[in-house]
């Protein structure tokens, strides 16, 4: 388990995914069906492989093939996890599942319209993914690595089952949401109506930053003011010392190690900025030369 390719958030974007793939040195295999790596290696997808863009099909069938044949690992991000839950709540009703569709998640709805049994297929797949994976050494989660959250659903861990149990144990809802959303502050403009929420980043809490700049968002600053405002032990988690590859953030500017044992890898590959990947060979230090862009 000590070659793995860690990719972040693909999000349809099937074209720069594979060149991606190529860049990483896999090349695709007529025998298989699938993509492979001629030394062994397996991609971890880190979640959101759907949706914004508009090769959905292509990256379903490409990544589907590439789990059958154990050549990839993935876990299942939040526009995974919702559209399942979306699609269990309209079980009885498929109509209001593809309103909802048209409406949240269009490119699915404009690529499966034509072909729903196909859709459905894929959802029946996805509903057996983690939403964790932990190799040891390194782990894998879409947005934020808690001890406690991860040990919550360890029963649990594929999306079909967690919404199944969530139906009976309420309590596992907002341990769910902590690692496919992570953490926000909700913030409340005085001129509008409606408020800005940061996202947490957790993975500078370590670094003794100032408040101000533990919470990120694209367009609106993180004052001083806000800062003040802040009960910084409601964002406290239990940490593993462990490396932790996630995506989720859509960083901006070229990749980079955003932590000496805590790495992004989603910096907007879907909305122009740079699909990522990390080449990992069972080391215990990140180096900037291991990450893979397209």
């Amino acid at each position: 388990m000590n070659k793995l390719d860690f990719i972040g958030d693909i999000h349809g974007h099937y074209q720069k995914f594979e060149s991606l793939l190529e860049k990483l040195g896999y090349t695709y295999s007529d025998t298989l069906k699938s993509y492979k790596h001629p030394d062994d290696r397996k991609i971890v997808v880190l979640g959101d492989f759907i949706n914004v863009g508009m090769q959905n099909k292509q990256v379903l069938q490409c990544l589907y093939q590439m789990h059958q044949q154990g050549q990839a690992y993935i876990i299942a991000g939040n526009h995974e996890y919702f559209l399942l839950l979306l699609h269990n709540k309209t079980l009885q009703n498929k109509s209001t599942l593809w309103y909802y569709l048209k409406r949240d998640y269009y490119p699915l709805y404009d690529e499966f319209k034509n072909n729903e049994a196909q859709l459905y297929f894929y959802l029946d797949w996805m509903a057996t993914l983690p939403l964790y994976l932990d190799f040891g050494s390194v782990k894998a989660i879409h947005a934020l690595w808690d001890e406690d959250a991860v040990q919550s659903i360890k029963n649990y861990n594929h999306a079909g089952l967690l919404i199944e149990a969530i139906n009976e144990n309420h309590q596992l809802k907002d341990n769910v949401n902590r690692l496919i959303m992570g953490m926000t502050y909700k913030y409340n403009q005085t001129d509008s109506k409606k408020p800005v929420y940061f996202r947490y980043m957790w993975w500078n809490a370590e670094n003794n930053l100032p408040v101000s700049q533990l919470f990120m968002h694209k367009w609106a600053v993180f004052s001083d003011d806000i800062s003040s405002q802040v009960d910084t032990s409601s964002y406290k988690i239990k940490k593993t010392p462990d490396i932790v590859f996630f995506g989720h953030y859509n960083l901006i500017g070229f990749p980079y190690i955003t932590a000496p044992t805590k790495c992004c890898l989603d910096f907007g590959g879907a909305k122009g900025g740079y699909l990522t990947a990390y080449r990992w060979d069972d080391n215990h230090t990140l180096h900037e030369q291991n990450l893979v862009t397209v």
